[in-house]
């Protein structure tokens, strides 16, 4: 599947909102983001943090998560893991649309670099989506961590030393881990870009190339102890 996806696309399985999901295979889809997606565990631990006035980070949530940010105000839900047919995952849509909630989805992977045109989409979300605003991925440490960085870097004007402590412990994210990956992209647009006084975004649309940044990470990590 692509790395962008589009919510309004007709996926084979796909129960829009407005029609009814069967009880069997709702019931199914409760038991599998429970245990198979780790739900439990975020029954205890949410990993919510706030990013900048009105935008927050945190792992998957489920329906009452989001019912209590649409108390709280939140208007928008960027998803960082795509959309999916699975009926687990089509239990998020849902509950947006009952909720009032606009959902925005786009397919981060943590142990990958993304393309060029994800992270455009990306960027181009921050631009156009309302807020107050909440960003997740499964655990909301690397793909959500990617996504917290990059919105300290372009919208709150952060540099990318400053952005990239989005990615540490604190949230679950390893570093020195597969997932690190993520954390090369900023070392790599501070050397090229920022030094060279381009934008992320004018970085990203000149010169971001995913090849030598999994490689440029491949050398950190055999480096670096």
């Amino acid at each position: 599947m692509d790395d962008l996806t589009s919510h309004q696309a007709p996926v084979p399985g796909w129960f829009p909102p407005g029609v009814r999901m069967p009880v069997g295979v709702r019931l199914r889809a409760w038991a599998y983001g429970l245990f198979a997606d780790h739900g439990a565990v975020r029954l205890f631990w949410k990993n919510r943090w706030q990013v900048a006035p009105g935008v927050w980070r945190m792992n998957q949530p489920a329906h009452h998560d989001l019912a209590r940010l649409r108390r709280e105000g939140v208007r928008t839900v960027i998803n960082l893991r795509g959309e999916s047919a699975r009926p687990f995952r089509q239990l998020e849509a849902r509950s947006c649309h009952r909720l009032g909630l606009t959902l925005i989805n786009l397919r981060l992977h943590a142990k990958t670099v993304p393309s060029r045109e994800t992270l455009l989409a990306l960027l181009d979300s921050f631009e156009t989506a309302e807020r107050p605003l909440v960003m997740h991925c499964k655990s909301g440490a690397d793909r959500t961590g990617m996504a917290a960085a990059l919105w300290r870097l372009v919208m709150a004007g952060d540099d990318a030393a400053t952005a990239a402590q989005q990615l540490s412990l604190r949230y679950g994210h390893s570093p020195r881990g597969a997932a690190g990956v993520q954390g090369q992209i900023l070392r790599t647009y501070a050397e090229e870009g920022e030094r060279a006084g381009l934008s992320f975004r004018s970085w990203v649309e000149t010169r971001y190339d995913p090849a030598s940044i999994e490689a440029a990470f491949a050398r950190w990590r055999a480096t670096s102890g």
